[in-house]
């Protein structure tokens, strides 16, 4: 049991200032242990880390002195700059070392149950807020596993969560528009056809009835899809309307529908042995 589950039995949880204090100390722990030593340094990270680290995070520094990282740390107050700035020194690690710390800070959020995923893309890892356990494995980790066979869909649903990462009621419309769009790349690539959103229900449709999903689901899924594109024309593609409460079920949504396709498409291959 997690020192953290083993409190919260007792009735002595921690507050999100505690947890954050206590991930900011393990970091800074493992931080002190790696950077200090030169020759661990140069093994895991590349040369001039320190330089390249304050470019990315936009922090003044004094040449190569690595305090300046630690000292980037003290300084940032949450939870989520912690988890970013530690990000950046994954992806300025060397290629071979990246895992290593990755499974590093996953440890430190897990040990302490604070809820953000780890995704990646071609410029290297971000960080994702978690939902519902199940919906966030069920919807979104496991449709960008599938979507390796869709990569223009898989690059768009990735930029999707790269912005619904930063969510805010400002642009919540844009984020709800990107979800949009890697619904509607899927459906181009899945089907081999350049079409909109719009004009892509009879092929889902008929994919549905071809696969034997019964009519009553069928139907109830083409209407779904046709909601689903009445708002976001109504609220996202052609309006700024869009409530950034909605986000997450709109996210929830489109990976439902991609994976239920790709569920379904996948089934078919088994069976013919592909």
């Amino acid at each position: 049991m997690k020192y953290i589950d083993y409190r919260e039995k007792l009735g002595l949880g921690f507050d999100n200032q505690q947890k954050t204090d206590m991930l900011l100390n393990k970091i800074l722990e493992f931080l002190n242990k790696i950077l200090s030593d030169y020759q661990t340094r140069e093994d895991i990270f590349v040369k001039d880390i320190v330089y390249f680290y304050s470019q990315e995070v936009g922090e003044r520094i004094i040449y190569n002195d690595y305090r300046n990282i630690v000292n980037s740390f003290v300084v940032e107050k949450s939870a989520e700059g912690y988890i970013s700035k530690f990000i950046v020194l994954i992806n300025l690690a060397k290629k071979q070392n990246r895992a290593l710390l990755l499974k590093v800070l996953k440890n430190f959020m897990e040990s302490l149950n604070i809820a953000y995923e780890v995704y990646e893309d071609e410029d290297g890892y971000f960080i994702f807020p978690k939902g519902a356990a199940e919906l966030d494995n069920a919807l979104v980790s496991e449709p960008l596993e599938w979507l390796n066979k869709y990569p223009q869909a898989r690059a768009e649903f990735v930029q999707a969560l790269k912005d619904y990462s930063e969510l805010t009621a400002e642009n919540a419309s844009h984020v709800a528009d990107n979800f949009r769009k890697a619904l509607e790349r899927f459906f181009q690539e899945f089907f081999n056809r350049n079409c909109t959103l719009e004009n892509i229900k009879s092929e889902y449709g008929g994919f549905m009835k071809s696969k034997g999903v019964p009519a009553e689901l069928s139907n109830n899924l083409e209407t779904l899809l046709q909601a689903y594109t009445n708002f976001m024309n109504g609220y996202a593609k052609h309006h700024n309307k869009t409530s950034k409460n909605l986000l997450e079920y709109i996210m929830y949504q489109t990976g439902n529908i991609m994976r239920l396709m790709i569920t379904l498409k996948n089934e078919e291959e088994a069976n013919n042995g592909d």
